[in-house]
């Protein structure tokens, strides 16, 4: 392992990070709307967290200087992406900690403060794009400055498309990017042999902002500030979903000026379009459909979608019909939170704890499955679902015919990469486990009385099923609640405890499993 290089690269990501964080303070300033008096607090934090983010960046480079020529192995790919991340997640908790902003308001005024572990957690939910929230208040700029807003959105758009991808844009690493673009991505990689991996990278990252452009345009043309067209895009193209707004986007209903409708609906076909792999978009910019149209993914991709939709309209057409809710209106419901729901982002426009139970099922359900490989998704991904059936179809045949041998394929093509299909068994294997024991540890912790309420008895299958929606959630990086949970997806009221390991349910669901867990294996760190 050469600690030195490690450090070199990781010293890179961490200047990247402190100099990213100063672009949030353009919102302190009197020519972007900004008043001294609500952002002064934000203004430091950003000028404090960048300086000490920036320090101990320099100070890593430095520490590797006269290794960042050498060659970058596997081991060392994996250190910096692992490592990298979780430096990125704790400098990234800094400015949530230095402005003094609260967790929550409670009715009487007084104000609940912000721990390191909620930090860390709001972080990493930026990060890893999951969007899951513990802070209650987000639209009273006495509590909560924009830069720090900001700041909360800025996370999204830099871990959607990843860290590494920024850093391999940046500096050009050949097989050296090309491992470190790979232990970062989560999901089968079909393109791991292109020989021109910054190419690959600057073209994601093309589309990755051409995207996020055109997005705030369409935004702001339907009404929405500047500001809230940012916020709302960065969560949008990122999947992400964390919002400006307390009631998340559907706040904007009620705002007057704002094109509710349309924006709705464009925010629906940019999730969509944000849940397909980038680089088939890419091709499809150049008018090579068949790279997108032909993928078996996206077809999955696509069928799900309308299946999901037509069973939420189903279930929710009768109520919306008693409400006075048009069809169109039903329609346009059940598209938005289908495609935030498969694709992580989990914007939501109302309040779904009040569904039939078949709807909100139906929302449960999608959180297993995930968009495309190649996108700015996590959790499990379609494409891992494919080989798995795939492989469950050929072994159910050799029980019949032993002495056949198929060969496996996927849109056409062989798959020859036998480590490429272990990859897909480990992770679902792993993935059982850690939901399993997290959903166990997470019922231990959390106390009964945050189930009790006046109008309904405690019932344990309730906190059972709000806890496993609730680690599913994390670990796919979706950021929807389920249950009490469900209320502005927060998940402020759970306990220390419960609010760290949902943080490293986030990272595991963001990176590869391997990435994590061989940080902690000690023959790793062994020359």
């Amino acid at each position: 392992m050469n600690l030195k290089l490690v450090a070199h690269h990781l010293g890179f990501i961490l200047l990247l990070l402190s100099a990213s964080m100063l672009v949030c303070l353009f919102w302190a300033l009197p020519i972007a709307g900004g008043v001294w008096s609500q952002e002064k607090e934000g203004f430091w934090a950003i000028m404090v967290s960048s300086g000490i983010t920036g320090i101990f960046g320099a100070f890593l480079s430095r520490i590797g200087r006269k290794a960042r020529k050498m060659n970058l192995f596997r081991r060392e790919a994996i250190a910096i992406v692992g490592i990298g991340w979780i430096l990125a997640s704790l400098c990234g908790a800094l400015p949530y900690l230095f402005s003094g902003i609260p967790r929550t308001v409670l009715s009487d005024g007084s104000l609940i403060p912000l721990t390191f572990i909620d930090a860390f957690y709001e972080s990493v939910s930026g990060f890893t794009t999951t969007g899951g929230s513990v802070i209650g208040e987000l639209e009273d700029r006495a509590v909560m400055p924009r830069t720090i807003l900001f700041w909360r959105s800025f996370t999204h758009f830099i871990g959607g498309v990843g860290i590494m991808v920024f850093l391999v844009a940046i500096l050009g690493s050949g097989m050296s990017g090309r491992l470190l673009v790979q232990r970062e991505v989560s999901g089968p990689q079909r393109t791991a042999k292109i020989a021109r991996i910054q190419m690959v990278v600057r073209r994601t990252l093309t589309v990755y902002l051409v995207l996020n452009a055109v997005l705030i345009i369409l935004l702001r043309g339907c009404g929405l500030d500047f500001f809230d067209s940012l916020c709302h895009s960065f969560g949008t193209v990122a999947t992400g979903g964390l919002s400006s707004r307390n009631a998340s986007f559907g706040a904007f209903r009620a705002i007057p000026g704002v094109d509710f409708e349309s924006a709705e609906w464009i925010l629906t076909i940019f999730m969509f379009i944000s849940g397909m792999n980038f680089m088939a978009l890419y091709f499809l910019a150049l008018r090579d459909w068949k790279p997108l149209v032909k993928s078996r993914e996206w077809q999955v991709y696509l069928g799900i979608i309308v299946f999901a939709s037509g069973m939420l309209l189903f279930f929710q057409r009768p109520f919306d019909s008693q409400a006075g809710l048009s069809l169109e209106n039903s329609v346009r419901n059940a598209f938005f939170h289908v495609i935030s729901a498969i694709t992580t982002t989990g914007y939501v426009t109302t309040d779904y704890s009040h569904w039939p139970g078949m709807s909100q099922m139906t929302i449960f359900s999608l959180m297993f499955v995930s968009a495309c490989a190649g996108s700015t998704t996590g959790g499990f991904k379609i494409m891992r679902y494919l080989i798995l059936f795939k492989i469950l179809y050929l072994e159910l045949e050799k029980v019949y015919r032993p002495a056949i041998v198929r060969p496996l394929y996927l849109d056409g093509e062989r798959i020859r990469d036998s480590a490429l299909v272990m990859n897909v068994l480990i992770f679902f294997s792993l993935a059982f486990l850690t939901v399993i024991g997290s959903w166990i540890f997470s019922m231990l912790w959390e106390p009964d009385s945050l189930w009790q309420v006046k109008e309904a008895p405690y019932l344990m299958e309730t906190k059972a099923r709000d806890l496993l929606g609730a680690v599913i959630s994390h670990f796919a990086n979706v950021g929807l609640g389920m249950g009490i949970l469900c209320l502005d997806n927060n998940f402020g009221a759970l306990t220390q405890p419960t609010k760290f390991l949902y943080a490293c349910l986030m990272l595991l669901g963001r990176l590869d499993f391997y990435v994590i867990l061989l940080l902690f294996s000690p023959t790793f760190w062994k020359k």
